[in-house]
Order: C-alpha cells, then structure tokens, then sequence
C-alpha cells in the first residue's frame, strides 16, 4: 500500500487540533469539532507507523521469495519461452516478467 505516510497524518493533526485551539475564534464550540479531528489524525498516524512494515523485513521476505524460486524458469506471459528464473525481461520478445 504506496498511501499517505504516516508522518503527513501526525503533522496534519497536530496543525488541525493546535490551530483549532489557538488559532482566532477558538473560542466557538464550533472548532472543538476540528480539535477532534486532529486528534483522530494523530492517532490515525501512530496506527500507520506501528503498523506498517519495515523496510527490513520487506528486504527479508524478497529474498526468501527469490531464493524458493531459484529452481525454476520463468515462462513469458506473451510468447511462452523459459527464461531465467532471474530475469526481468524475456529474453525473445522483451516483455517485463518482473
């Protein structure tokens, strides 16, 4: 998921729910709804970093994925010829296998 980053959504919140709090006109019930709001951005952004993957272990399962497949050819989609199970690009008709 190539979504908005989890430091944009910490950085909205704390501007939402500070300016709705210090911000003119702060005195309205009307902007305790925007304090809320950015709350619930931050913690929308605490959820993301917690749970999003590392780029470590996204490295770690690549490998393993590459590695279980070492045994084997790639077949091209379009033409059908075996490839190496390492190649990006079909060797007869330069279709992106990867």
């Amino acid at each position: 998921m190539a979504g908005i980053h989890w430091i944009v959504y910490l950085f909205a919140g704390i501007l939402v729910a500070g300016y709705s709090k210090i911000g003119p006109g702060n005195d309205e019930p009307f902007f305790n709804i925007f304090f809320y709001i950015g709350i619930a951005f931050i913690f929308w952004g605490f959820v993301k970093l917690i749970f999003s993957p590392s780029k470590k272990r996204e490295k770690v399962l690549n490998y393993q994925q590459d590695k279980a497949s070492a045994g084997r050819n790639l077949v091209c989609p379009r033409c059908n010829a075996k490839n190496f199970n390492y190649s990006k690009f079909c060797h007869m008709c330069g279709f992106k296998l990867r």
